[in-house]
């Protein structure tokens, strides 16, 4: 794990970029212990699958609160809106963590160093993820360099604390603080590479993110014995369906397009159907990789297809049934567990 910290210098009255690389490696923190000041706490705030506008499901979000402290996982569109409905600051997260670089979990990325800034960040932030997560970080601060000036300009505000980012490709340790410690396994989600599962452990939980994902051997290690897997899930046969150009259900859902057809402009069926199958994993699938891990609770998640007029909640948990006894939980955006 490479990491590099971000920050500005004198371009646009102190809103340029300069990048400086640190060490590798998480820096010496201490041991998440018994001590954490409150139980921990899972927002799920975008659970839909792919680049989906409109709709009942956002794109890929969630957040870990433990006390004061708040882990974002993945910031897909729309993320910095659900992070605030859901009474959290968007200041006030410290370290984001990227599974894979699809737009669907990337797209605010963007938005969030920005508002995080704008609302009163005044710390460094860190930022854990798949390469190439330094450089789309960078392109990102260069882009708004301007718009960062005028703010700092007309508002007066202090300039935008560093943003440090941790490149992750392998498994291992992310980092670890007085609340939590995170591990990472890579998943086979082609044709991206590297893709990631995480782990955070803190003094009342264990929570895994699985990520997009095939079945994977891996993430059964990194998930075992957790209380909580959160792990993508597709009905595969009505997601297949669904972009073959269906037109959408009832409650507004856009699809990619927003041309009233599910499909994308030069989508091709066949090749489409062949990513779900190599790429995603089927409810069935999820269910199983979490029997095998031993975990007490599967979290749907990163729903494909999004709505629940297509794919009601039980229709879900029939799927999964049959593979898992623990609990099994549809994940809808602002659910709290």
């Amino acid at each position: 794990m490479t990491s590099q910290r971000v920050s500005r210098r004198s371009m646009l009255g102190g809103i340029g970029l300069a990048a400086a690389v640190a060490a590798g490696g998480a820096p010496a923190v201490r041991a998440a212990t018994a001590s954490a000041s409150s139980a921990t706490k899972l927002y799920l705030l975008g659970t839909g699958g792919g680049p989906m506008l409109g709709g009942e499901r956002g794109m890929a979000a969630s957040a870990l609160v433990v006390g004061d402290a708040v882990y974002l996982i993945d910031c897909g569109y729309g993320a910095c809106e659900r992070i605030s409905r859901a009474g959290l600051s968007v200041a006030a997260i410290g370290s984001v963590f990227i599974t894979h670089n699809h737009a669907d979990h990337l797209l605010d990325y963007g938005s969030f160093l920005f508002f995080s800034w704008l609302q009163g960040r005044r710390d460094e932030l860190r930022v854990y993820g798949p390469p190439p997560l330094r450089k789309i970080t960078d392109d990102l601060l260069s882009a708004n360099a301007l718009p960062l000036h005028y703010y700092k300009e007309d508002m007066h505000s202090p300039p935008m604390p560093p943003v440090r980012v941790d490149e992750i490709s392998a498994a291992g340790p992310v980092m670890q603080d007085d609340r939590v410690r995170v591990r990472s396994v890579v998943v086979h989600h082609p044709p991206v590479e590297p893709a990631l599962a995480y782990r955070f452990d803190t003094a009342d939980r264990s929570v895994v993110f699985s990520g997009d994902t095939s079945p994977s051997d891996a993430l059964i290690g990194l998930a075992r014995g957790a209380d909580i897997l959160v792990h993508e899930a597709c009905d595969v046969a009505r997601t297949i369906e669904m972009m073959k150009g269906a037109p959408p259900p009832a409650d507004g859902d856009a699809r990619i397009n927003g041309a009233g057809s599910s499909a994308p402009q030069g989508y091709d069926p066949a090749k489409f159907a062949e990513h779900v199958l190599k790429a995603h994993t089927s409810v069935a699938d999820a269910a199983k990789v979490a029997a095998a891990a031993g975990v007490k609770t599967l979290v749907l998640h990163h729903l494909s297809p999004g709505s629940s007029k297509i794919v009601p909640d039980a229709a879900w948990i029939a799927q999964a049934r049959p593979h898992f006894a623990g609990e099994i939980v549809v994940a809808h955006d602002g659910a709290i567990l």
